[in-house]
């Protein structure tokens, strides 16, 4: 329906309509890892995943340039259709049944949900004002204290409400409280990193074609890295990776702050893109392996909506300090000379060098094993799912053999 819009407010609604189905698979892909894998071998898989999203991100500016050479904008949203079937069909047969669910009729905190998302929607559309030079200062405060006030109201109903939306005693152990800070903070580094640095490169007039492939470099380094972290975090712990990972990413980050020519650049890239790939496998296995067993869909849900945020604070702090250190503020930043672009990226990935190793440093204290974690928290999780093999043959045998016709009486 996208590839279909007439006009951009059809093709704004019918993206708003993507949304539910990118938040129902986003919010439970961590936690379908979790329900799949031994517990020795989460970190593992998690770090698969981080190999194909790194992919994904890798190639997604080059293919999408690609498809609107060829065809347009609409081809970018054509093409997924049969992608989108092939995921469906492979899903169905192969995605493992859930074996740790919440009683049925738990949760009913449907004002919870409407309460936080006015939370989260107030929160970035004030990053979102935030980033405008033209707009009222009224306007921002306002959109301000509502984000405050809607934020506390939803805090307060949580606490009072007998079934919550979100548990907040659920997110008191520290292990998995400082595992969603920290997958928020990587994601800010991430996404500040790629928005700022394309901005440099349009002003030192860096061709399209190689800007691109010089960007392609982070994500890269990350599916190298992320497979073999996932796992060696299994085997020595997950604390540990996330701290290491997190510096490995701030003296990457240092090296393109001090070292702006295209060989630098690069560099600095490759070694940030190294210490996520070591980072992220870790953290959500540790963040996973936390969880209790009947809400490893809720912690995933959250894990994920940490990063959605860190992805808008991200680029809502590297902008404006990249603006003010350009001395952009009130033009476009595509129009600053080279000088004051390299200023403005200094000053920017600085202050993300900074974030990393503090945070790498706040991560190491009270550090613990993601065995042990799994053995205290979900005692029969390796026992539930002992092999990838047996996982697929039980989602064939609900679909070949039982489906439609004989349920067992745990409702499955």
């Amino acid at each position: 329906m996208c590839g279909l819009a007439p006009a951009l407010w059809v093709l704004i609604v019918f993206r708003a309509f993507q949304a539910l189905g990118a938040a129902m698979l986003q919010a439970n892909s961590v936690a379908l890892i979790a329900e799949a894998m031994p517990g020795r071998s989460l970190a593992r898989g998690i770090g698969v995943q981080g190999t194909a999203q790194a992919l994904g991100l890798a190639c997604g500016p080059a293919v999408g340039g690609a498809l609107i050479a060829l065809g347009g904008w609409r081809l970018i949203f054509f093409v997924n259709a049969p992608i989108g079937v092939a995921g469906i069909a492979l899903g169905w047969f192969l995605l493992p049944r859930s074996r740790s669910l919440r009683p049925r009729g738990e949760t009913n905190d449907v004002a919870g949900a409407v309460m936080l998302g006015l939370a989260v929607a107030t929160i970035l559309t004030f990053l979102s004002l935030e980033n405008r030079a033209d707009r009222p200062v009224t306007a921002g405060l306002m959109v301000l204290a509502a984000a405050v006030v809607s934020t506390l109201v939803f805090v307060r109903h949580e606490r009072r409400h007998p079934m919550p939306l979100i548990d907040f005693r659920m997110l008191r152990p520290r292990r998995l409280s400082v595992g969603l800070a920290g997958g928020l903070v990587s994601y800010l580094l991430l996404f500040g990193v790629l928005f700022v640095v394309p901005y440099y490169l349009a002003a030192t007039r860096t061709g399209l074609l190689r800007a691109g492939l010089e960007l392609a470099v982070l994500p890269i380094a990350i599916a190298i890295t992320a497979p073999y972290a996932g796992r060696q975090a299994a085997r020595h712990g997950t604390s540990r990776f996330t701290a290491a990972g997190l510096f490995i990413l701030g003296v990457g980050l240092v090296g393109i702050a001090v070292w702006h020519d295209p060989l630098g650049l690069m560099l600095g890239l490759a070694v940030a893109g190294l210490g996520l790939g070591v980072f992220i496998p870790a953290n959500s296995a540790g963040v996973m392996t936390a969880a209790p067993a009947q809400r490893t869909g809720v912690v995933s849900g959250i894990l994920n909506m940490s990063r959605g945020l860190g992805t808008a604070f991200g680029v809502a702090i590297t902008s404006l300090l990249y603006m003010a250190a350009a001395g952009a503020w009130g033009t476009s930043p595509l129009d600053v000379s080279a000088i004051s672009a390299g200023r403005g990226m200094t000053v920017a990935v600085a202050v993300l060098a900074f974030i990393a190793v503090l945070t790498s440093v706040l991560t190491l204290v009270g550090r613990d094993d993601l065995s042990a974690g799994r053995a205290r928290i979900r005692p029969g999780a390796v026992q539930r799912a002992k092999s990838q093999a047996t996982v697929v043959r039980r989602s064939l045998m609900d679909r070949f053999v039982i489906h439609g016709s004989v349920r067992s009486t745990d409702g499955g």
